[in-house]
């Protein structure tokens, strides 16, 4: 008797409702908030000079870091991921099988080495299931939003809304140098990820 198994390939067919088809290899941008640059309303006590004299005695000045407002701006870049994972998963809460849910994995590596962590300077991860990607796909825009949501096959439209991020903060600074009489100006040094090939 013969105990041996062949095998053959199979096939796995995963269902998902996108605008587009999305296959490991494929390339998408997000737009994300780079490093951030901190400023402060000066001091009110003692114009921010952080030391007082108060009849010849001079000390450190008890309102700086206090009082302060502050005020953090960031620009906004463009990040390419490439997909590298989709996987289908039912829930298991019961035995009776569950809701089937499709995930896509994305990755981001820049230059040589490891990404430290989850994210990092030189790459990070983030997963999306289909149903997210089909409400973030070239989204728009929204003023709304702290962060902007979406993910893009479209370089050039991913650029200009992570220009739109950018102009906000701006004028967020703007506002504050109006609010408090400073002349702040942010110097944005990130830069964004080139237009993959």
């Amino acid at each position: 008797m013969n105990n041996q198994t062949t095998t053959t390939q199979q096939t796995a067919t995963i269902r998902y409702a996108a605008p587009r088809p999305v296959n490991i290899g494929d390339v998408f941008y997000r737009v994300e908030r780079g490093e951030a640059q901190h400023f402060r309303e000066p001091c009110r006590v003692c114009g921010d000079k952080r030391k007082l004299t108060v009849n010849g005695v001079t000390f450190n000045c008890p309102c700086c870091d206090m009082e302060k407002t502050t005020i953090s701006v960031a620009p906004y870049v463009v990040r390419r991921y490439r997909v590298n994972v989709i996987k289908e998963e039912a829930l298991d809460g019961e035995w009776k099988l569950g809701d089937r849910y499709v995930h896509f994995r994305f990755y981001r590596k820049v230059g040589r080495g490891y990404a430290s962590g989850y994210w990092s300077r030189n790459g990070g991860s983030f997963e999306m299931r289909s149903d997210d990607f089909e409400r973030c796909y070239n989204a728009p825009y929204n003023d709304k939003l702290e962060k902007c949501n979406g993910v893009y096959d479209d370089y050039k439209l991913a650029v200009k809304i992570a220009e739109q991020y950018t102009a906000r903060e701006l004028q967020r600074l703007q506002e504050y140098n109006e609010k408090f009489g400073t002349t702040y100006v942010a110097e944005f040094k990130d830069e964004h990820d080139p237009k993959s090939n």
